[in-house]
């Protein structure tokens, strides 16, 4: 079994003392060789880091190989790159701006917290936040993610989402926003 080490070469000098001109070591003479020097080392300490280091070029040597090939491995890569592709197209975020009346900013917080919980355990929810300015304290923000508009689309026909609208309706200064996009990529 020939393997190519030229990406760990530079990390372990000892392998161009032993091979200067190639870039494949054959597994048994690497053997042989560490064997041979951990033979002529009298301290038991030098012996035991030589034994170290021939296990992590023996590691590093198996890290990048796979039993089917590289380039199964490629293909593979680029149809998971593939499927992420058509998931984000099809993802939905939605960002929810609120602007609380004066002295209405602990109802709109308490609003938007009772509707986290029950929004999270929808199955086409990805995930969802609540979000208060640092600016301005009358500010806050919903940011969420579903997988499809259909999924959204069932979230604003549930009983707790009709509750949170028309509990934040009347603590809020501007009609009821909210954005639908896509992912820019």
């Amino acid at each position: 079994m020939n393997i190519d080490v030229t990406r760990t070469i530079k990390q372990f000098p000892f392998l161009r003392a032993f091979r200067p001109d190639e870039s494949k070591v054959r597994l048994p003479e690497l053997f042989l060789f560490v064997d041979g020097a951990t033979k002529l080392a009298k301290n038991k300490y030098l012996r035991f880091c030589l034994l170290l280091c021939a296990l992590i070029v023996v590691l590093q040597l198996f890290q990048g190989l796979s039993p089917a090939g590289s380039t199964t491995s490629k293909k593979n890569s680029q149809e998971t790159l593939k499927e992420r592709d058509v998931k984000q197209i099809m993802e939905l975020f939605i960002f929810a701006r609120f602007h609380a009346r004066p002295g209405q900013e602990t109802g709109v917080g308490a609003a938007l917290r009772k509707l986290l919980a029950p929004t999270r355990q929808e199955p086409g929810c990805l995930s969802i936040q609540a979000f208060r300015s640092i600016r301005d304290e009358h500010l806050f923000y919903i940011h969420s993610r579903w997988v499809d508009e259909a999924a959204f689309d069932d979230d604003v026909s549930q009983p707790y989402t009709k509750q949170f609208v028309e509990e934040v309706q009347p603590l809020i200064d501007h009609e009821f926003d909210t954005t639908r996009a896509n992912l820019v990529d």
